[in-house]
């Protein structure tokens, strides 16, 4: 590739560019890829990671680690169009325990995957190593990007795919650091020291179950009962439940308060 562009200030200006062909009929062309691609004149960028096709509007994509970035252009043939910087370069206002706060995209972006809406994932092996998601209508100019994951300390995210009907997610974590507390989700202080896959639906495809109140509960339990009744301190409930169902307890004081939630 080609570009008809200016290196500057971090990043390329200009849209438009070709593609040039690299002799590759001898061994020695072979051995030499690199040398000969630079002297076709060829964009040199700081370290290419990996390459996608968007499902919606076929642009190619494609994460430079060194420039902490992801461009895409539109491949013409023997030319392309449309080359920009799809994600970073600046810092992004993402949504965090209720809060909107400014995130530095930072470097090191790495593996990149699209899903059948195409929501780009892209993982981080540098900067905060964070899983970041940009929806299919985001923009520089008109972001829609949160970070999806926060990687325990030291680790990478690494070789994230997705199941042929995109109901599941496969993504692992390589080599957290094996000496560091840090809290998980429900702010236990734990050590992760091994790497691991993860996988992870929608909650959609795994199943909310359906919400039952406690009038209709006898669809589901044959008896339910509450110890003391009313209760200014202790209490104990018991159900039996018919069937395997996933309960939600909430418990609330006589002035409608909210008080426990298990």
């Amino acid at each position: 590739m080609v570009l008809d562009s200016v290196y500057t200030g971090g990043d390329y200006k200009g849209s438009t560019g070709k593609w040039v062909i690299v002799p590759n009929t001898t061994i020695s062309e072979r051995n030499d890829t690199k040398k000969l691609t630079l002297a076709l004149g060829a964009t040199k960028f700081a370290g290419v990671e990996d390459v996608e096709i968007s499902p919606i509007n076929q642009l190619i994509y494609f994460s430079v680690k060194g420039a902490g970035r992801v461009y895409r252009f539109k491949d013409n043939g023997s030319s392309i169009s449309n080359f920009e910087t799809f994600l970073g370069g600046v810092n992004y206002r993402i949504n965090v325990g209720g809060q909107v706060i400014a995130e530095s995209f930072g470097s090191g972006i790495d593996n990149l995957a699209f899903d059948e809406r195409g929501n780009l994932f892209a993982l981080q092996d540098g900067g905060n190593n964070y899983v970041w998601m940009a929806t299919a209508k985001h923009t520089q100019a008109a972001p829609q990007v949160e970070v999806f994951m926060n990687t325990p300390i030291g680790s990478e995210p690494t070789g994230i795919t997705f199941t042929p009907d995109h109901k599941y997610m496969f993504i692992s974590i390589q080599e957290p650091n094996s000496t560091v507390k840090q809290s998980d989700v429900a702010k236990k202080s734990v050590t992760q020291n091994l790497s691991y896959a993860l996988a992870i639906a929608r909650t959609a495809n795994l199943g909310q179950g359906k919400s039952t109140s406690f009038n209709d509960l006898s669809a589901l339990a044959s008896g339910f009962e509450l110890f003391p009744n009313p209760a200014s301190d202790l209490v104990s409930a018991s159900i039996y439940l018919k069937e395997n169902a996933n309960l939600l307890l909430q418990v609330f004081d006589t002035q409608g308060r909210l008080v426990l939630i298990s």
